[in-house]
């Protein structure tokens, strides 16, 4: 038994990947945009600079549990900036769709 046939496919290998990427290719009708390779770009950089800061915890309800088991006042204290963050930057991310997407689409309806 070797380390490749134990994997699913897709997974290290890689080669299925591929072929499934250019068989999606093939099918939609719309070809897929730049948003994944952005939002991954994103997730990238986000763990590159908060890995030695914070250990590069995204998740509110990541950061919530080692809070709890821990007992750490550290971690408490910032505790509010998991939650808060996300909050507000959904708030801004839909302002700014309504104002640059929603708003002009229903002047042009």
């Amino acid at each position: 038994m070797t380390i490749k046939s134990s994997l699913p496919a897709g997974t290290l290998s890689g080669a299925p990947k591929i072929r499934a990427m250019e068989i999606i290719n093939e099918l939609e009708p719309n070809q897929r945009g730049i948003y994944g390779g952005a939002i991954g770009g994103m997730v990238f950089l986000l763990h590159l600079v908060g890995v030695p800061l914070t250990g590069a915890s995204m998740n509110p309800a990541r950061s919530f549990s080692p809070a709890v088991v821990s007992g750490d006042a550290g971690l408490w204290e910032v505790q509010w900036l998991y939650w808060v963050g996300p909050i507000i930057g959904g708030i801004i991310a839909g302002v700014v769709m309504n104002y640059l997407y929603v708003k002009p689409a229903e002047k042009e309806a």
